[in-house]
């Protein structure tokens, strides 16, 4: 499960549900950090970086590895490119999700369902920036755990509703206590998959990077929309 393959599939079952069906109660600890986060952040319009990715593979017992780069820009723009040899970059604009394969000669375009939910928001989840604390209690059980750095903190978030309503099982994102700054991210999938993303690089309010968003391929690829 990759990280642009994530972002795709959270949106696309973001739907607003009646009420969580979860009755477990996220730890005192835990929303306070959450609470702490979205004051670091709310000045925060962009942010970029680079981050190496392991996603294990339950069938073939392997873990694969790559590295990318990504860049957010609030409300609703993301960009990530994966490295050779497999490169690729997926771009989300709006409801609009584009990837691009150049070693398959190959595009691939799909819309994101509309509504919104927490899982709607796991992009700026997964990157501890822009949380909503009240919306993402809402829709998670959080907690925290220790780790072997005593400069950091896991905070685990355990979706609420019904399991098939969600692309994973958990996320675990692994931060510093001083500034909260994210250090990890692991998606643990509900087939015995799990992808570890170890952010690299972050920088918060980078310049505009409109070049990202200006779609522009060759003419001879093949487009395939996938609505």
């Amino acid at each position: 499960m990759a990280l642009a393959a994530l972002l795709a599939r959270a949106a696309a079952v973001a739907q607003e549900p009646d009420a969580p069906t979860s009755a477990a109660v996220s730890e005192p600890e835990a929303i306070h950090l959450l609470r702490q986060l979205e004051a670091r952040h709310v000045d925060h319009r962009r942010v970029a970086g680079k981050f190496g990715q392991v996603r294990h593979d339950p069938v073939f017992l392997e873990d694969i590895h790559s590295s990318g780069s990504f860049y957010y820009e609030r409300p609703n723009r993301f960009w990530c490119a994966y490295d050779e040899p497999d490169a690729s970059s997926h771009t989300v604009i709006g409801e609009q999700i584009t990837s691009f394969y150049p070693k398959f000669r190959r595009i691939e375009r799909s819309r994101l369902r509309e509504g919104g939910s927490g899982i709607g928001d796991v992009n700026c989840l997964m990157l501890a920036f822009g949380i909503e604390a009240e919306r993402i209690l809402r829709h998670f059980v959080v907690t925290t755990e220790p780790m072997p750095l005593p400069s950091e903190v896991q905070l685990t978030f355990v979706p609420r509703g019904p399991p098939e309503e969600w692309p994973f099982a958990a996320l675990r994102l692994v931060l510093t206590w001083r500034d909260q700054q994210p250090q990890a991210l692991e998606i643990v999938g509900a087939e015995g998959d799990w992808t570890r993303l170890s952010i690299e690089e972050i920088v918060w309010n980078p310049l505009e990077q409109p070049a990202r968003f200006r779609l522009q391929f060759p003419r001879e690829f093949e487009i395939i929309d996938r609505d």
